[in-house]
């Protein structure tokens, strides 16, 4: 299986996995086992892999956990992008979708972890 290394605000991570988005979960399981604090990502996190790197944001992932409340999220946006508090709740809502998709792989990373 890969070693993918995530870059946070000030250190790196590692993990085992067979692809880019169960690195990217396992990341936000640890996160949400309080294995690594919210405050130590930054807005976007850097996986590297191989000679390429993958940005993902983290803040809508986080809401859509409920690990972060909206008016964080929505404010943390606003401060990031500038844009205007409807701007940044219609960007929230757009890429909490789209990220949502981890979700799925962060649950199954639970389920075996219970076993």
């Amino acid at each position: 299986m890969p070693i993918y290394t995530i870059s946070l605000k000030d250190r790196n991570v590692t993990f085992k996995a067979k692809n880019r988005d169960y690195a990217f979960a396992k990341l936000f399981k640890d996160v949400a086992d309080d294995k690594i604090r919210i405050s130590e990502l930054g807005n976007i996190v850097m996986l590297h892999a191989h000679k390429d790197d993958y940005p993902f944001r983290t803040v809508p992932l986080l809401w859509q956990m409920k690990l972060i409340d909206g008016d964080m999220a929505v404010a943390n946006i606003m401060e990031v992008t500038g844009a205007s508090e409807k701007e940044a709740e219609l960007l929230l809502t757009k890429y909490s979708y789209e990220d949502s998709r981890l979700i799925p792989f962060i649950e199954e990373l639970r389920r075996k972890e219970s076993r």
